[in-house]
């Protein structure tokens, strides 16, 4: 995952081979570079240890860029707390957080929060999908930091499809 310019994450290779990009909000940046931090310390650490390998790259990857498995842009966001023979290849890895922890605790903020209701990650990536649907196309661009003028041009654009187009290069 790659934290970016845009406040951002994007997920090159996720599940299912998918790429997806998350759009943060703004008081989750200073969380997230924390957690950052937190990873960077693990990763000293674990550098330390002889017995570590790095963490797992994906396919002919660790034969072309043999240290990157050392490096920060390769390790999990969530780590484990501890590192842990991998059980294919036998070397010692830090592995992600195990999903359960993710599922307990999800489930005792919605009990803090006093929802009645079965609360799993999947069901907030439901609702945040459907969240997300509801936001103006005004709100996505001021997001994105696009100028009034070029907002105002973008909505002549959706309105008037020849002439917003002159409008929206004129301005960019």
């Amino acid at each position: 995952m790659i934290l970016n310019q845009l406040k951002s994450l994007f997920d090159k290779g996720g599940k299912g081979g998918k790429h997806r990009v998350v759009t943060l909000a703004d008081n989750l940046i200073p969380t997230l570079r924390q957690q950052i931090s937190l990873v960077k310390h693990y990763l000293e650490a674990d550098i330390q240890n002889p017995e570590f390998a790095g963490v797992w790259l994906p396919h002919r990857y660790r034969i072309k860029n043999q240290s990157a498995n050392k490096t920060i842009g390769w390790q999990y966001l969530f780590p484990s707390a501890r590192l842990s023979k991998d059980p294919e290849s036998k070397l010692m890895r830090r592995h992600h957080i195990d999903e359960s922890s993710v599922q307990r605790a999800v489930r005792n903020a919605a009990r803090k929060a006093k929802i009645d209701k079965t609360v799993t990650p999947h069901t907030l990536r439901h609702f945040l999908k459907n969240a997300s649907l509801h936001f103006s196309l005004r709100a996505i661009l001021r997001m994105f930091k696009f100028s009034s003028k070029q907002i105002c041009a973008t909505h002549r654009l959706q309105s008037n499809a020849g002439d917003g187009e002159a409008l929206l290069l004129q301005y960019n």
